[in-house]
């Protein structure tokens, strides 16, 4: 169900679930580059330092598509894209024009929001404050309130703020820590990126018999075991053989293995941990299951085609639908400050759309 042949996954084909990235040929490559450099009169002493920017490129406009992918994908946001980059403005150091800019629709209202997109590995973003000073003027101009997109790798979740209604003043700029932006995090009431816990004990088991003889090795021994009974089940060790997918990813995004072994028997068991999830997290759990091992998703070839993995809606229907038996909350965050710009209704959202 999952899984794609070899074959198949290298079509290019309307129904490719991750399609995969081109073969990087490192020489073909470098001569490119080495071309581009001569033919600009770029000075690439220094490879060490232009391979550490380069990455930094890569890794920052691939942070704005996953975040506009999430945005859209999470069904308030109706539009997002790149701002252009070969803008032509008066004052360049009085301004700083953000990465983004998206509209969202609830009840009728709408907003346009522009985002400046941003990822670390510590749980604290430091802005500097001529850098802010300079995207507010640029916000000003159009007149939309600016938010700040910001994954901590070591949550990898991603948050949406306003920089302006908090932050911690230090070294010629602002300190936001990953405790004060959850308190004031808009991705819930503004993109529509729900909560939910899973019930505890819900989760994926699977029953072995052996099937063939045992084999000595150091640790003990080895042997073929065929699986006899494979199903889901709820917090109540109820059965079930046939789980809407939207409720497979769910049920997945936040288990811990065990595995059990009696002479003939075996039991390898996925089990629900009950903490917090977000539907940005149930989405990458899908994806993450049609990558090969550790690779990263590349969210450009399948941004376009999230919902054919999974709908958010169809998350949120079948999570209401097992409430009380695979999922015990449901529920949208609000902000510990709400922003002025937001619509009344928008401020008085309780649930998800």
């Amino acid at each position: 169900m999952l899984d794609m042949s070899d074959n198949e996954s290298k079509q290019e084909h309307p129904n490719a679930r991750v399609r995969p990235a081109r073969p990087f040929h490192t020489i073909n490559a470098a001569h490119i580059i080495t071309r581009t450099a001569e033919a600009l009169d770029w000075d690439l002493d220094n490879v060490e330092n232009f391979i550490k920017t380069a990455e930094h490129v890569e890794f920052g406009l691939s942070a704005e598509l996953e975040l506009s992918a999430i945005l859209r994908w999470l069904g308030p946001c109706r539009m997002v894209h790149r701002l252009a980059e070969d803008a032509f403005v008066a004052d360049t150091a009085a301004q700083q024009i953000p990465d983004l800019v998206a509209t969202f629709e609830s009840n009728g209202e709408h907003i346009v929001t522009l985002i400046e997109v941003k990822t670390t590995a510590d749980p604290v973003l430091h802005l500097k404050a001529n850098y802010l000073d300079r995207l507010r003027r640029y916000a000003e101009i159009l007149g939309h309130p600016l938010l700040v997109g910001w994954r901590c790798r070591a949550i990898d979740m991603w948050l949406l703020f306003d920089p302006f209604a908090i932050g911690l003043p230090r070294a010629g700029g602002f300190d936001y820590t990953l405790e004060d932006v959850m308190k004031v995090d808009l991705m819930s009431l503004i993109a529509g990126d729900f909560y939910l816990v899973p019930t505890t004990g819900t989760g994926l088991r699977f029953e072995m018999e052996r099937t063939g003889d045992k084999i000595a090795t150091k640790e003990g021994y080895q042997a073929e075991f065929t699986v006899r009974r494979a199903y889901f089940h709820d917090g109540e060790g109820r059965a079930e053989t046939e789980l809407p997918q939207a409720m497979i990813w769910t049920v997945l995004s936040g288990v811990r293995a065990n595995s059990n072994v009696e002479d003939g028997q075996a039991v390898q068991s996925f089990t629900s941990t009950g903490g917090l999830r977000r539907a940005q997290n149930i989405l990458k759990t899908a994806l993450q299951f049609q990558t090969k091992g550790d690779q990263r998703i590349r969210w450009k070839g399948v941004a376009d085609d999230l919902d054919s993995i999974v709908r958010c809606t169809d998350i949120l229907t079948e999570s209401r639908a097992r409430f009380g038996t695979y999922v015990q909350y449901i529920f949208l965050q609000k902000p510990r400050v709400t922003p002025t710009f937001l619509p009344p209704k928008w401020r008085s959202k309780n649930e998800p759309d």
